[in-house]
């Protein structure tokens, strides 16, 4: 993936860096302005390939109305919302096919230091908003393994108003959005019918889908995570991120990144460049890494490793 990382000041100057970004790397800005009411800061509109994304900078408000009304959640940064079109005449949240649901959100704090990484299709920006604290949020076109049937999508590790966060990319309703297409279902899926790697479900063992979780019994679940660390020869295995739908009564693979991976930050550090023959690979935190270990849910003590494009 291609890299790219700055500083910021605030939640506003995070989402125009954002936007900058993303005009480099072929994204079509539809609208950038400040809300109506100026406390309420910046809103984006951008598209790419006929898929519509909004951004707009969150503060002790309501992001959803165009007027300032106070909230107490205690959250600072970026909140995506999937939609499916642009419409300059209308409010932010009454633009078209606009969805309230999933909340995800990029956690700024009050600075700190953001992290953009780009493919033709899709993009994950991570940020350490304080010493040892990260967040994620990742959206555009799933690599889908089956073309036309869909894959535009939002993850995060933080949601609007939520107290919890949540592995990013794992199917929980608040935190991971997919646009499905087929012949039994088509629409936005919040992980009704989706599973990831890290399902927060027990579909897994009713369908036999191979969970990651460290202390689930089914296949695939501690042999992933735990035995991730430390292989024959000092390296980290890395965990593929993967995502099954529900069709014709099974869960069926469906989506798999070529250039995000889980992996154990056992013996890995924040910020690291890990390398594994010629590939290269930036090492995060999904959230922070624990001294001790810390392996319980949703923390796992994974990261994410993302691999590099040559210099």
């Amino acid at each position: 993936m291609k890299y790219y990382t700055s500083v910021y000041s605030s939640a506003e100057d995070l989402i125009a860096i954002i936007n900058q970004r993303l005009k480099v790397e072929g994204w079509t800005e539809l609208k950038y302005s400040d809300v109506p009411d100026p406390r309420i800061g910046k809103q984006l509109h951008i598209s790419k390939g006929g898929l519509h994304f909004g951004l707009r900078s969150l503060g002790a408000y309501d992001p959803y109305v165009d007027y300032y009304a106070q909230r107490g959640h205690g959250q600072k940064g970026v909140i995506l919302n999937l939609k499916t079109g642009f419409d300059g005449n209308v409010a932010y949240a009454s633009q078209p096919g606009f969805e309230y649901s999933p909340k995800c959100y990029l956690e700024s704090g009050d600075k700190g230091v953001c992290h953009i990484f780009t493919t033709a299709d899709y993009v994950l920006l991570t940020t350490n908003y304080s010493s040892d604290q990260y967040s994620s949020l990742a959206f555009g076109k799933l690599p889908v393994l089956v073309g036309d049937t869909g894959g535009q999508f939002v993850a995060s590790t933080n949601a609007y108003e939520a107290t919890n966060r949540e592995t990013i990319f794992a199917n929980a309703s608040n935190f991971f959005g997919v646009y499905l297409k087929n012949s039994e279902f088509t629409g936005f899926d919040r992980g009704d019918r989706t599973c990831g790697t890290l399902s927060t479900t027990s579909r897994g063992s009713i369908s036999g889908f191979p969970h990651a979780h460290p202390g689930n019994s089914s296949f695939g679940s501690v042999g992933t995570v735990v035995r991730s660390s430390g292989l024959t020869g000092g390296y980290s295995g890395l965990i593929p991120i993967d995502y099954f739908t529900f069709f014709a009564g099974i869960y069926s693979p469906y989506s798999q990144f070529p250039d995000i991976f889980y992996v154990s930050l056992d013996v890995l550090e924040p910020g690291e460049v890990y390398e594994i023959g010629a590939s290269r690979f930036m090492v995060f935190p999904q959230f922070k890494k624990e001294y001790p270990l810390n392996r319980n849910a949703p923390h796992y003590n994974l990261g994410l490793a993302v691999l590099l494009d040559k210099p």
